[in-house]
């Protein structure tokens, strides 16, 4: 969560919901909204949610080739027959 630079109160959010929406489209950032002064639920764009998660995908993938990779080093040779 350290690239959330916007924390706001849900009672804000709620009272002042077309501010907080314009202001996305200027920051694309993502806003944490709390309750009782703890995390509540994170505000975001499409656009960019849909790039973060394009890039988890895509870090799951490297990560299952890099583990096949690993497997199949430690797996043993097998003499080849002539």
């Amino acid at each position: 969560m350290n690239n959330i630079r916007t924390v706001i109160p849900l009672s804000a959010f709620k009272s002042s919901l077309n501010y907080w929406l314009g202001r996305m489209n200027e920051a694309p950032g993502p806003l944490l909204v709390t309750r009782h002064g703890r995390g509540l639920f994170v505000v975001q764009r499409v656009d960019t949610y849909a790039g973060m998660a394009e890039l988890a995908i895509e870090g799951q993938y490297q990560l299952s080739f890099q583990q096949a990779m690993r497997e199949q080093e430690e797996e043993p040779q097998r003499p080849v027959k002539s």
